[in-house]
Order: C-alpha cells, then structure tokens, then sequence
C-alpha cells in the first residue's frame, strides 16, 4: 500500500473513535435490555426504598378462604350425642324440656329413685325434645342428687341431675310471714332465706298476737291473713291472739303448750284443737264453723262458740267448764250433765225440736241454780242460765232443763 493512502486510512479510523467518545460523555448510553412497559416506575422504587424489596404480608382474609379451606386438615367430626351435662330443680316438684341431637339409636340408664323421671328414656337417631321431671317436692334439708348416662353405640353421655334442698320459706303463708317479719321475729318474706336458726328462735315464744280490726256494726273483718301456715314452729306457744281475719282453717295440732285462743271474727270452717289438752280458753264467736272437737280438752274452763254453724257439740269432756255460750248456731239439744261447775249458760237462737230446747243437766226448770259453785278466785257468784224463749225461722223455741238420772 502506498503510504499517502495508508495515512489516510488512519485519519479516518481516528475520527470515528472521536465522534463516539463524545457520544458517551454528553447523553447516558443505552443498554440492550429490553423493558416492559409500565415497569420503569417500580424498578425505580425499589432503588429508592429499600424496605419495599421485603416479603410483603398477605391481605387480611387471603390465607384462610373459607370455601377453599386448608386441604391438609382433616375433617371435624360432631359427637354422637350433644345434649346438657347438667340439670337443676327447685325443691318443689317440676319439669324441665331439652332438646338434644343424637346420631344413632339411644337409650338412658339410670339409677333407681322415688323422685326423679326422664321421658322419653330410648328412641331414634335425631334432633329431639327431652322431658326431665322432679316428681316431688324435696321436703329434707339436704340436696337430692342422682345421675344418668345416654348410650348411642359405644358413646356415652352422662347427665348430672340435683334438686335443691327445701327452703323454709315455703312453711308459711306469706302475709303471716310479713306480719311475723314486722315484728321482727323473722326475716323479711321477700328474702326467702330463712335458716334453722330462725326457727329455733320462733320455738321460743310463748305470746303471739297477730290480730286485725273488726268493724262494727258493718262486721267487717279488717285484717289480711287468710292462713296461719307456719303456726307448727312455736311449739312452746302458750297464748294465740289472730282474732279479726279472715282466716279458714287453723291446725293447732303442733302447740301442746297452748291454754289461751282467741280467734273470734274470722272466716273459719275447721279448727283443730285436739292436740291443745292444755288450753282452758277458747274464743271462736263469728265464724263459719260446723264441728269442733273437745273430747282431748279435760281443762277447759270458758268456751265461746257464738255466732257459728254448730249442729252438734260434746263438752262432756270439759268437766271444769265454767262459762258457755252457745247462742246463734244450730243446735237441736244441750248435754251439760257432767259440767256442774258451769254458772254461765247463753244458748238462745238454736233451733231446738218442736218448739223446745231441750238441756240436760245436774238440775231441772224448777232448780236452776242462781250462785255458782265456790271458786279459786271467789267464793261465790251469781249463776246465769238462759231461761227466756226466743223465736227461730218465726218459730217460738222455749228451753227446757231435764234433770239428768
């Protein structure tokens, strides 16, 4: 090659590597990478923040899809039987209904009792209804318990079953219990905690008054109690005053100790006093009473039966008996043969027997005694007898004294 031409050949190549470097150095190079659109802005972010480069945590609700669920865990699977484990009564007789779910044939065992019952007690696979009955009230002061299982196949389901123990509260009748509260020998009603040893307490007293009003001349009972339900606690109970009532019945079998009654103005139908051989006092005018017993009664001294439905009456018993009034009822005769301490008789307005009323007795019309027998308290006093007649349904009645053999 001549030299003219080789040195030309130079200056071109020189030129050319002069035109790129200054390519370089005025605007940034471009690489071969191709990028895809809309992805120069993240890449650009990521340089910026580091902390973006992290695993990012999955939204709220992605991890567990509850259609898709996780296909590693098994299946949940439901007992055989789903019922109560555990059941509680009142002390008074009841019952309960449950529903229950079980998969497969059933039945209940049970241990044996007198108070307790279950219906039904075997059937099918199901969703159902259970019957679970206290049969009686829990009359001890000590928690009833007993406990069943349900079979279905190899499972089993027990129950435990407790009736509560007998609350005291239930003794008595409520208005007598606030009445007892207001005097402060009980604790309020409303409270229904009532304890052995408010009761032993109530054992105690010997004077009870829980009378009303009566009304006159309307003859209107204004006090409230209609019961003395709980009256069995005061065993020691010496004198009752629960006159002006409206009480029904009075049991008095548990007060031995009893000598003075008064329970006039009320609306009573029964009265037991046949365990009261103590008492020497009874008031029981004004009420609704058809029968009394006094065969037990050997003390007696006053009796008041006045104003009553008494078809028939026996106080031969009452061989003390000093004062009797009788009158307003519906008796046909008198037996008063063995009372010869009486110096006080008023039996007008019976109904007697074809116009008489006849009293047996120690004298006869012609000896009615007029001074009673010497007593503890005076040595004589003036004898009153019934002697006038009176007038029944608009028919004369007169009375008649026969001398008993």
């Amino acid at each position: 090659m001549k030299p003219l031409a080789y040195l030309a050949i130079c200056a071109t190549i020189l030129l050319s590597v002069g035109c790129s470097e200054n390519l370089i150095t005025d605007e940034p190079r471009q690489t071969d990478v191709e990028i895809e659109p809309g992805t120069e802005d993240t890449e650009r972010d990521e340089e910026q923040d580091p902390a973006s480069n992290e695993e990012q945590e999955p939204e709220q609700g992605e991890e567990n899809d509850p259609e898709t669920g996780d296909e590693n865990d098994p299946e949940e699977e439901w007992p055989a039987i789903l019922m109560t484990d555990y059941i509680y009564f009142n002390d008074v007789a009841e019952s309960f209904d449950y529903p229950a779910m079980i998969s497969g044939s059933w039945s209940i065992e049970m241990a044996d009792n007198d108070w307790f019952a279950v219906s039904p007690d075997h059937g099918e696979a199901g969703d159902l209804t259970i019957t679970f009955t206290a049969l009686t009230d829990n009359l001890s002061l000590q928690m009833r318990t007993t406990t069943l299982t349900v079979i279905c196949g190899e499972d089993r389901w027990d129950i435990e079953v407790k009736q509560r123990e007998h609350q005291l509260y239930r003794d008595f009748d409520f208005d007598f219990l606030f009445e007892l509260s207001r005097r402060g020998l009980m604790p309020n009603p409303h409270s229904q905690s009532i304890t052995l040893e408010d009761i032993e307490q109530l054992k105690q007293i010997t004077e009870l008054s829980v009378f009303g009003a009566y009304s006159y001349p309307e003859g209107k009972h204004l006090g409230k109690l209609t019961s003395l339900k709980g009256i069995e606690f005061f065993t020691e109970l010496t004198k009752l005053s629960c006159w002006g009532n409206h009480i029904t019945e009075l049991d008095l079998s548990h007060n031995p100790k009893l000598k003075k009654l008064s329970c006039y103005n009320n609306d009573l139908t029964r009265l037991d006093i046949s365990n009261c051989p103590h008492l020497t006092y009874l008031n029981c005018n004004n009420n609704q009473l058809t029968q009394i017993d006094f065969s037990n009664n050997t003390e007696l001294r006053d009796i008041r039966v006045y104003n009553n439905e008494l078809q028939d009456i026996d106080i031969s018993k009452c061989v003390p008996l000093r004062n009797f009034n009788c009158a307003n009822n519906r008796l046909t005769e008198l037996d008063m043969s063995r009372n010869k301490h009486l110096y006080y008789l008023t039996c007008f307005n019976n109904p007697g027997r074809d116009g008489l009323f006849r009293v047996l007795s120690w004298f006869d019309n012609e000896t009615i005694p007029t001074l009673a027998e010497p007593t503890e308290v005076r040595d004589s006093m003036k004898a009153q007898f019934t002697t006038k007649s009176w007038t029944y349904d608009g028919a004369p009645v007169a009375i008649d004294y026969i001398k008993a053999d």
